[in-house]
């Protein structure tokens, strides 16, 4: 498979399981960690402007909204779980500020060094990543899902999502991850795509917030790349 339907496959199992405020374990892991409060990094510099795009879509969106999600990269820093012994990553997700900018665009910002590196657990400094940003557009039932990871963020790159606009009836309940083929689709022509751009923002760097610490952490298993 390519880089990006490896991606999209990765992204569909993050949108169905990073739920904010929910701490969730894999069914082997046995118990919980003591979970620490996660600080914000008041030097943060790496900024990134996201542009998301909703491209040929016949009706207007419900709601939009966006996040962005951190893991540890170094387990080491991690105590082992109860029972399984079972190492888990903290991962965190963070709300996004969504600005609509008109004809179904929309801007947000995100720091790529966000969260703190520190000793959490007492033992060693665990080094957050950013894994990927995500959006919501909501129809009706039915909320439409996209993601930019990591590789394509920092490469100022840019990705589309594509879906059904038989969707677009919004009568069911259910997250559609979409696809990153057009031709997916028995019928290709009736589709619409959410694109999202990154582009460095550096220079426009803002200073995050002091001394805000963060939520606990969402123990969530393996991300993509593990």
């Amino acid at each position: 498979m390519s880089d990006r339907t490896n991606e999209l496959a990765s992204f569909r199992w993050l949108a169905q399981v990073a739920v904010p405020g929910l701490f969730l374990l894999l069914p082997a892991c046995g118990g919980n960690v003591e979970d620490p409060k996660i600080k914000l990094n008041t030097n943060a510099s790496m900024r990134y402007e996201i542009i998301a795009r909703i491209e040929g879509s016949p009706v207007a969106f419900d709601g939009f909204n966006a996040s962005v999600n951190y893991q540890v990269t170094n387990e080491s820093c991690v105590p082992m779980t109860p029972v399984s012994g079972v190492k888990v990553a903290p991962t965190k997700r963070i709300e996004l500020e969504v600005v609509p900018i008109g004809n179904g665009e929309y801007r947000m910002f995100i720091f790529a060094d966000r969260l703190k590196d520190e000793d959490y657990f007492g033992k060693g400094i665990c080094h957050w990543s950013l894994v990927a940003a995500s959006v919501i557009a909501r129809k009706g039932e039915t909320e439409f899902s996209a993601g930019i990871f990591q590789k394509s963020i920092t490469t100022q790159s840019s990705v589309s999502t594509y879906y059904s606009k038989n969707a677009l009836a919004g009568t069911m309940k259910l997250l559609d991850a979409g696809s990153d083929r057009r031709q997916t689709y028995a019928d290709a022509g009736n589709t619409f795509a959410i694109s999202l751009a990154a582009k460095d923002a550096h220079d426009a760097s803002q200073q995050v917030a002091t001394s805000q610490s963060m939520a606990q952490p969402t123990i969530e298993g393996p991300t993509h790349g593990r």
